[in-house]
């Protein structure tokens, strides 16, 4: 009877630490991780590949040299920006 307890509460341990194993992984894959970026210390999200990642400085870059958003190179860049995350998101 005692072996048989013994062995229920091995079971149980080792589908423990599968479990913990398992949603580690999970978690690691998924959870974003955010890193300081230069010294300006602005977050860049894993989850966003390269071009949205310079697409969005860009659209910045844009809106502060002509300071309308209606302006056509403000327009084309905010767009641009915003497909490339879109489609970084969806990907991710």
């Amino acid at each position: 009877m005692a072996v048989l307890l013994f062995d229920s509460h091995l079971d149980d341990h080792l589908e423990y630490l599968n479990f913990s194993k398992g949603v580690t992984v999970v978690s690691s894959r998924s959870v974003l991780i955010s890193t300081i970026q230069n010294h300006k210390h602005k977050k860049n999200h894993k989850k966003y590949c390269y071009k949205a990642l310079k697409c969005v400085p860009n659209k910045h870059r844009v809106f502060k040299k002509y300071k309308d958003s209606s302006h056509l190179a403000c327009t084309k860049a905010s767009n641009k920006a915003s497909k490339k995350v879109r489609r970084a998101k969806y990907d991710f």
